[in-house]
């Protein structure tokens, strides 16, 4: 039995063939290599979208949350003013001496 140099070279690497690479396997690997990249791209791309939305979404809340409380505050003072503009018609009516009745004339 005769043995050829490529039988008897050095051992092949973890996970590599013997056998020698033709440019037609090598344009496949590169295909699925290309394909891979592209999912990944994708992948990082809507990683990066959903990181954006997120952000979005908090700043939103924070803002809501600021208004909330502008608008209880303004409530607030609305509720004050409105006390004491009550309280003011409350003094100015018991100021008010109407004297004695004329009942008969």
């Amino acid at each position: 039995m005769s043995t050829t140099a490529r039988e008897v070279g050095p051992a092949p690497n973890v996970g590599e063939s013997a056998r020698p690479r033709s440019p037609a396997r090598l344009r496949a690997w590169a295909g699925l290599l290309a394909l891979a990249l592209f999912v990944l791209g994708i992948l990082g791309a809507r990683t990066l979208a959903a990181r954006r939305t997120a952000v979005s979404r908090r700043e939103h809340r924070l803002d809501l949350a600021a208004s909330d409380a502008a608008a209880k505050e303004r409530d607030r003072r609305i509720a004050e003013a409105e006390e004491a503009y009550q309280a003011e018609i409350d003094r100015l009516i018991a100021a008010i001496h109407y004297g004695p009745r004329v009942r008969t004339l």
